[in-house]
C-alpha cells in the first residue's frame, strides 16, 4: 500500500529498501503518459528512453537539465544514512 511504501504504516520499511525510479516508472506508467504529462519537455520522447537512467543523458535532451545524482551513488548514500541513524539509538 503507499502507507507502506511512505513508511507511514503500522509494519515499517526496512531502511534497506529504496525504490529505483526508472523501474517504478517502468512498472506502474508503462508507456510514461503520467510523467509527459507533467513534464511537457518530455512529451514526444520514447517512453523506454524515460525509463533509463542513461536515456536521460542522449542527445535528445541537450534542453533538459542533466541529473545532478545517479541512481546508485543515491541510493547507496541513501541506505549508508538510514544505517548510521538507526545505530544511533
Amino acid at each position: 500500500s503507499w502507507q507502506w511504501a511512505a513508511s507511514t504504516g503500522v509494519d515499517a520499511v526496512p531502511y534497506f529498501r529504496v525504490f529505483n525510479p526508472y523501474l517504478q516508472s517502468k512498472k506502474f506508467d508503462k508507456d510514461a503518459i503520467f510523467i509527459k504529462t507533467v513534464l511537457k519537455e518530455l512529451k514526444y520522447i520514447d517512453a523506454k528512453v524515460i525509463h533509463t537512467e542513461n536515456g536521460v543523458q542522449e542527445d535528445i535532451f541537450l534542453n533538459y537539465p542533466r541529473q545532478i545524482v545517479g541512481i546508485n551513488y543515491s541510493r547507496n548514500r541513501a541506505i549508508m544514512e538510514f544505517k548510521r541513524a538507526n545505530n544511533d539509538k
